[in-house]
């Protein structure tokens, strides 16, 4: 009777031992607990694997930075959202929006990632690329022959690509050749062909696969207009001209999109009373403006902050007032607001580009300060123009 207890106790003990060593095996190799066994066991802890959230997105998860909302507004359900910084409201100075109503003046985050050296108080470049093409400082002889020759070439290059039917290489092409430098005539050239190709490519509804200007959207349940031309960086205006929606109020879902990867931006040059429109840094368009008398317009970068159709206007100068409608309202049908981020203008409110009922004053300086375009160019430039995204350089 004893040798069998003994049996089975010292069976028992066996089992213990067995059950006990897979349960170290188990442990020791279990994929989330095993680097803790082994430092418990062994006091040291094993190479730890880089964690989920360090690898990169994967870029054909198309969805994946919206998910992230990364570097994008916050979204409503209200069709114009004010963009995320701190609401600043410009006082009431040359030319500002009418004082019957109280627009939105609600600045975008400062420009996306400055480099270092503008975060340690160097200036800010928010688009490096972007020059006027205008306006050309004179640099030693060497260095503008150099630039005149590079200019050239890329012209030649870009006129060439045109006639082979390249219109994305002709682009980029004549674009360079305005950013490295051109005589007056060969720089209308440029511009020229670049408005043309802009015409075809841009403002149409033309989208060729390779194109990094433009993309395409399928419209899914809860998209409206103005979410998807926030996402773009694009007014809803332009988006529903270049797809020709009869109502920019109205999209249907599984309904495809056209897009311009925006942001757009302007230069404007005082002493030639021209703004030059860019999408990101890519030139699209020429604008006669007029300014403000005496010089008086600041010069410095501007960020787009409101935009009213129709406005009312009351003249700081004698407190006349003109309700919207009328038709004898100085300051036309469009007014974008403005407010400096840097140079000159620093501390200067109440500053805007609208239109004007004197169409032939443009070209000349007659405002109270602000930038004057004509009926169609003002209505053409408020659509392009972005509030929060859109920059406005305003140089002598």
């Amino acid at each position: 009777m004893y040798g069998a207890r003994k049996r089975r106790r010292r069976a028992g003990r066996k089992t213990v031992l067995l059950l006990a060593a897979v349960t170290g095996v188990v442990v020791w190799t279990w994929p989330r607990s095993g680097d803790w066994a082994r430092q418990v066991l062994t006091g040291q802890r094993a190479p730890q694997e880089e964690s989920l959230a360090l690898q990169p997105l994967n870029p054909s998860d198309g969805d994946a930075t919206e998910r992230l909302n990364v570097n994008r507004p916050q979204e409503s359900p209200a069709p114009a959202d004010p963009p995320r910084s701190p609401t600043v409201s410009p006082a009431r100075t040359p030319e500002t929006q009418p004082a019957h109503v109280s627009p939105p003046a609600a600045p975008a985050p400062p420009v996306a990632s400055p480099p270092v050296a503008a975060r340690s108080g160097a200036p800010i470049q928010p688009f490096v690329q972007l020059v006027s093409p205008a306006v050309r400082t004179t640099p030693p002889a060497q260095a503008a022959g150099s630039a005149d020759r590079a200019g050239t070439e890329h012209l030649t290059s870009g006129l060439a690509f045109l006639e082979d039917d390249g219109p994305l290489q002709a682009r980029n092409a004549l674009n360079r050749a305005l950013q490295a430098g051109l005589s007056g005539g060969q720089a209308r050239q440029a511009k020229d062909r670049l408005q043309e190709l802009a015409d075809r490519l841009l403002f149409s509804k033309a989208v060729l696969a390779d194109d990094p200007l433009v993309s395409r959207h399928i419209v899914v349940s809860g998209d409206t207009t103005g979410r998807i031309a926030r996402r773009a960086k694009v007014s809803d205006y332009l988006l529903a001209d270049i797809n020709s929606l009869p109502n920019r109020n109205f999209i249907r879902e599984g309904q495809t999109l056209k897009l311009l990867n925006g942001p757009f931006h302007a230069t404007i040059n005082k002493s030639t009373h021209e703004m030059h429109a860019y999408l990101q840094d890519t030139y699209v368009r020429t604008f006669r403006v007029a300014l403000g008398e005496d010089g008086s317009t600041p010069t410095g970068l501007w960020r787009v902050i409101n935009q009213l159709e129709n406005p009312g206007w009351t003249d700081p100068r004698t407190g006349q007032h003109w309700h919207p409608d009328d038709p004898d309202n100085p300051i036309g049908d469009y007014w974008i607001g403005l407010q400096c981020v840097e140079g000159e203008c620093m501390g200067m409110t109440g500053y805007g580009i609208h239109g004007t009922i004197e169409p032939e004053t443009i070209g000349q300086d007659v405002s109270m300060g602000c930038v004057r375009l004509a009926d169609d160019d003002i209505e053409l430039v408020y659509k392009m123009l972005a509030v929060g995204e859109s920059l406005v350089l305003i140089h002598d």
